[in-house]
């Protein structure tokens, strides 16, 4: 997940962009981003709730965060959270589908993941996209969470505009 950031600051500092100003975004209900990122470090971990993973909940409190600041008429970054939550629903349905994220492997199941098959659900929604020069596969919805993430930081190191009250 350190690709999206790095290319995001990147094109932050291409089209004039500072990361101090990271700081000035006023994004709501920043607790439920840390949750999030608690329960995912978890997860990798290997804690389960019930046997369960904890890739529901996660996706559950960014969805919510997500939302949060979407609905927000002053969020300068709705384009990008709209790209982030789009990814996300994509990648929450085919685990929804299925259980775990489906991938085209042929090995290497884990909490998270589940080698396809044909009684796989939505199969185009699952890790079937190479990554070149790894061993990595991704979705279509991880494309558009990487692709929303790096938008998201590089549009936040925009100058804040002032606003009218």
């Amino acid at each position: 997940m350190a690709a999206p950031v790095f290319l995001g600051a990147a094109l932050g500092y291409l089209f004039g962009g500072r990361l101090h100003h990271l700081t000035d975004l006023r994004l709501k209900a920043l607790p439920l981003l840390l949750a999030a990122a608690l329960l995912q470090a978890a997860q990798f971990a290997g804690v389960t709730l019930f046997g369960l993973s904890l890739i529901g909940p996660v996706f559950v409190l960014v969805g919510v965060w997500g939302l949060l600041n979407l609905r927000d008429p002053g969020c300068p970054v709705r384009p990008p959270l709209a790209v982030i939550l789009a990814g996300g629903a994509m990648n929450g349905l085919a685990i929804l589908a299925n259980g775990r994220m489906p991938f085209a492997g042929t090995s290497g199941e884990t909490p998270k993941h589940e080698v396809m098959d044909a009684a796989t659900r939505l199969p185009w929604l699952g890790d079937v996209i190479p990554v070149p020069g790894t061993h990595l596969l991704i979705s279509v919805g991880d494309l558009l969470l990487v692709a929303g993430i790096g938008w998201l930081i590089a549009a936040g190191m925009r100058a804040p505009s002032p606003r009218t009250v």
